[in-house]
């Protein structure tokens, strides 16, 4: 019955941390480990504050989304005050480890499958970029140039401007010098950058 407590208490805050659900989440967390307190614990009142402050934390999460971090702050003081309001300290330490042993392999499940935490969705460019939605690429821009000729129109020193297929681009050379009106070859393109040199 208490490992079984434990553990929906801490597959709430996976709930928390992996999913929407959040309330759900933090709801089950605070039922399950006041069940524990109230069935399990001494009923001392010092740990019983630590406890409630964990739970409270916990719900604050709800309110100030911290990605996570305060929910889990909060079960970290919750389960101190399970633990330190044990009547059998070795018994929760036990049941603790266990429960978090079960809920360490189903968070790697959830990872493995997929599943990304609500800092990882909030860090992470979910969104594809494409043509179609407006996005274009510099260096898929760019790279069409490659390899074609052209003619300078201002000098490169060693930026500058040439023609290629009627329209005009700014170029760079490397190690020398050129003139307007000289043919260049492209030969290098990255990202929006066109690396030109004499033909």
């Amino acid at each position: 019955m208490d490992i079984l407590l434990l553990t929906s208490g801490f597959i709430g805050i996976l709930i928390i941390i992996f999913s929407r659900y959040a309330l759900f989440g933090g709801l089950m967390t605070i039922v399950s480990f006041l069940t524990y307190f109230t069935l399990l614990g001494t009923g001392q009142w010092v740990y019983l504050i630590l406890l409630l402050f964990g739970l409270s934390l916990i719900a604050l999460e709800f309110i100030v989304p911290s990605f996570g971090i305060i929910g889990v702050t909060g079960t970290i003081m919750t389960g101190m005050g399970l633990f330190m309001s044990s009547a059998s300290p070795m018994r929760t330490l036990l049941n603790f480890s266990i429960a978090l042993l079960i809920t360490v392999v189903l968070a790697m499940l959830l990872i493995k499958i997929g599943y990304k935490t609500r800092l990882g969705r909030g860090l992470v460019l979910v969104d594809r970029l494409s043509d179609s939605g407006g996005f274009k690429s510099y260096q898929d821009d760019y790279q069409r140039y490659l390899h074609q000729i052209g003619k300078t129109t201002t000098s490169l020193r060693p930026v500058g401007r040439a023609m290629f297929d009627g329209e005009e681009v700014e170029v760079l050379s490397t190690g020398e010098m050129i003139d307007a009106s000289k043919t260049v070859v492209v030969y290098k393109v990255e990202g929006n950058k066109v690396f030109v040199r004499l033909k």
